[in-house]
């Protein structure tokens, strides 16, 4: 009944895109002072990195990953904003567009629910960053797995898999 679809974009207006000019500024501003100073390549360094060999990596980082991030952070923060749901469901959390909305959504105070679903296992480490305030995972075996990334069992709750309902369900 209350339920709005709309698609992200149409939250882009005057304002947000205002909003994302001042978030690129700081990239900007952010990108040169860490090249004012030689922290960075010592820290890289420092790890038995060359510098030389990570720069490039950085440099795709800066100019390229975030920067065609921004726009997305600036429509979550107009959506959260202005509009403040009452829940964020995100459904990937391997995608950064989902990650900025849970990241927004903490910043604001917006409850984070993140949804488990695909491949799962101990090698997927986008689970060790973890950072909705609640998890729903498809079954019991999950939740080990979601422990041992460092996620607390308090945070989780087996709702199941609404794609294999129907294998339950009789004609």
């Amino acid at each position: 009944g209350d339920e709005i679809v709309q698609s992200l974009w149409q939250h882009w207006d005057n304002e947000t895109a205002q909003t994302a000019c001042k978030m690129r500024q700081n990239l900007k501003d952010i990108v040169a002072q860490l090249a004012a100073t030689s922290d960075l390549p010592e820290i890289v360094e420092s790890n038995y990195l060359p510098w030389k060999i990570v720069q490039p990596v950085f440099n795709w980082l800066f100019d390229v990953y975030l920067p065609r991030l921004i726009s997305q952070a600036a429509i979550a923060k107009h959506i959260l904003e202005r509009h403040r749901p009452v829940l964020l469901i995100s459904p990937d959390v391997n995608d950064p567009r989902t990650r900025i909305f849970c990241l927004a959504g903490k910043l604001t105070e917006v409850p984070t629910l993140e949804i488990q679903f695909g491949v799962y296992g101990i090698n997927d480490i986008e689970w060790r960053f973890f950072i909705a305030d609640r998890l729903a995972v498809t079954g019991e075996t999950n939740i080990s797995t979601m422990i041992d990334h460092g996620i607390p069992r308090e945070k989780m709750t087996v709702t199941g898999s609404p794609s294999y309902d129907h294998a339950l369900s009789w004609p």
